[in-house]
């Protein structure tokens, strides 16, 4: 779907303040603009462009002064083989499929044009057209927009869909899909899906497609944390339907605890760290074991602004999933930012291996 503007009007050329606030009441209404042009009062190609631009897009919005309104309704009555008609003060085509106070809508060619009167010193006349596009949230499961794009954009195409493409702080690729007029949103996901069965994961966020897709097998999920101190669980439990998959979590944050709650050796701590692929396993484990959970997710790191070192500096964390099958998947990620930063990138990576490990076995 394509929209344009079409300013004209001598005084509006050269007012950059209210050309930018015609244009967010009308992005606000109709989500966008593609092509903006403005013409002069007396401009002898007014006609012209009214109609390329109709022939060219969906959506046409002229903003028109008041000298150049009666040009522009008789042009485009013209345009239908109709004749002007007085409407509340104005004359407009007796044909038109909506109007109100300066401001009237005409359809040519299936294609929707509305025309306002407006002038500086006033409040605008409202927009009458309404565009409600069709949009889905997809999650791609791998970290390079490039290879996302390389896969993704022939299918876009094919079901005339445009794609927004978004890296995750969670180490995948976010993907904002938008119906074009003639898109086929279902046919898109669906051939996403044949074409990634393991990487694609529909919906707003990880934890509610999560909560979802465990639901359906009636699986649950612990967790035991660390340094991300509860914000993984709250991915779970700020969703509706939460309480069906998730059964509880351990904030072990001292070593002692590590121990005493998930079974975490002493000699292990003292060995490895806490801050280790060891502890974590064992994180996995215990979690595991306390609530007889289908999965478990674990995370142990360094989220500063002290505590670093050479070897293992702020950013350093390891998060891990585990199935009870006994599948277990342990990544040591090195994030970047501040400590919330680095807490949020912990926490939705965690989101991102769990949702791999389930699609990969069920």
């Amino acid at each position: 779907m394509k929209i344009a503007n079409i300013i004209i009007g001598e005084k509006f050329r050269y007012s950059e303040e209210f050309i930018s606030y015609l244009q967010k009441k009308i992005v606000n209404t109709v989500s966008k603009i593609d092509a903006t042009v403005i013409l002069k009062d007396n401009d002898p190609s007014i006609i012209q462009e009214l109609q390329n631009f109709i022939e060219k897009y969906d959506i046409v919005i002229i903003a028109t002064s008041k000298q150049s309104w009666p040009l522009v309704a008789k042009s485009l009555a013209t345009r239908l083989n109709d004749t002007l008609t007085p409407k509340d003060d104005m004359l407009i085509p007796s044909k038109c499929t909506n109007y109100t106070r300066h401001s009237f809508c005409v359809n040519i060619l299936n294609k929707s044009v509305n025309v306002l009167k407006i002038d500086e010193d006033s409040e605008l006349p409202d927009i009458l057209i309404s565009f409600a596009q069709t949009k889905y949230t997809i999650n791609i499961l791998m970290g390079d927009i490039e290879s996302a794009k390389l896969m993704i954009n022939p299918i876009a195409t094919t079901n005339d869909i445009s794609i927004t493409y978004t890296k995750h702080i969670g180490g995948y690729v976010r993907c904002e899909a938008i119906e074009g007029k003639y898109g086929n949103l279902p046919s898109f996901l669906h051939n996403v899906q044949n074409l990634l069965p393991a990487r694609v994961a529909l919906g707003n966020d990880l934890g509610t497609f999560l909560i979802n897709e465990l639901s359906k097998y009636n699986m649950t999920v612990s967790i035991a944390e660390s340094c991300t101190g509860g914000l993984l669980s709250y991915q779970f439990t700020k969703s509706a339907g939460s309480s069906k998959v998730f059964t509880g979590s351990m904030i072990t944050y001292a070593n002692e605890i590590k121990t005493a709650w998930l079974g975490v050796g002493e000699t292990d701590l003292a060995r490895n760290g806490a801050v280790s692929e060891e502890v974590v396993s064992m994180m996995l484990d215990g979690i595991m074991n306390a609530s007889n959970s289908h999965f478990s997710i674990a995370i142990s790191g360094i989220a500063g602004p002290d505590g670093g070192s050479s070897e293992k500096p702020i950013g350093t964390v390891f998060v891990g999933v585990k199935h009870t099958s006994g599948i277990k998947n342990i990544q040591k990620l090195t994030l970047k930012g501040d400590r919330n930063l680095i807490q949020q990138g912990a926490a939705h990576n965690a989101l991102r291996m769990l949702s791999e490990l389930f699609l990969q076995n069920f």
